[in-house]
């Protein structure tokens, strides 16, 4: 997988989006848009907002290294599952 400025723009929206349905269907304290009833709902609410936050200022080098990171982890599982299984 190849990550592009595009992709990370999308990959953006899809998080806001899911920021946006989260303050629809969860209830909030009245009020206040970010802030929610549940704990947990707040935790995951803003688990999300970091998350945005860091994708929105981190430089697009340092994604495609954690992308490269990952990618190469990944692989590395990958074979030693199937070496596991033989």
């Amino acid at each position: 997988m190849k990550i592009t400025e595009y992709s990370l723009k999308a990959i953006e929206k899809e998080i806001t989006t899911e920021l946006k349905m989260r303050r629809k269907v969860w209830k909030r304290i009245p009020g206040m848009d970010d802030q929610f009833i549940d704990m947990d709902h707040q935790r995951r609410y803003n688990i999300l907002v970091y998350l945005l936050v860091i994708l929105e200022n981190a430089p697009l080098e340092n994604w495609v290294k954690l992308i490269v990171y990952a990618e190469s982890a990944a692989s590395v599982i990958q074979t030693c599952l199937e070496m596991d299984m033989e």
